[in-house]
């Protein structure tokens, strides 16, 4: 693939048919581990729950083509009301990850970008996320700061 003109890209919410590329960016994050059923199932619970999905897309040279744009990257966008700060939203940015041939040419920030601006947008009073330690560095880059530490329980 060539070098990818971020001027080009879309940003749009992720639709049932965009799947299977959504789910080969996420293969770059963490094992997927869901044939096209269930992940068309869980797919259809986050929208009922509200959990929104965004992708970047690439229309390539074919603009106005049948076939679909690339799918380069995709990141989700939750909104939780609060009972505190006068019942303010926060919005949480959860499972952003890019093709991997599309790595390290502004995707990943094009969707933290515009995912922030969704947030801001929907009148959240801030917007957070959870990385790993070896993108701290990037997210500052991006405005972030680091606040508190993330506790968890696995099962």
């Amino acid at each position: 693939m060539e070098k990818i003109d971020v001027s080009l890209l879309g940003f749009r919410r992720a639709w049932a048919v965009d799947l299977p590329q959504v789910m080969r960016c996420l293969e770059a994050l963490a094992p997927v581990g869901l044939d096209a059923a269930s992940a068309a199932k869980v797919f259809q619970e986050q929208l009922h729950q509200g959990i929104q999905v965004w992708v970047a897309t690439l229309a390539g040279e074919e603009v106005g083509s049948s076939s679909p744009p690339l799918i380069v990257g995709t990141g989700s966008l939750i909104l939780e009301r609060k009972l505190i700060h006068q019942g303010g939203l926060v919005g949480r940015i959860e499972d952003v990850a890019v093709l991997p041939i599309s790595q390290g040419q502004g995707v990943g920030r094009f969707v933290v970008e515009n995912l922030v601006s969704l947030a801001r947008e929907s009148g959240c009073y801030k917007v957070i996320l959870c990385c790993k330690q070896g993108l701290i560095g990037w997210y500052r880059e991006l405005g972030f700061q680091e606040r508190g530490i993330e506790m968890r329980i696995d099962f």
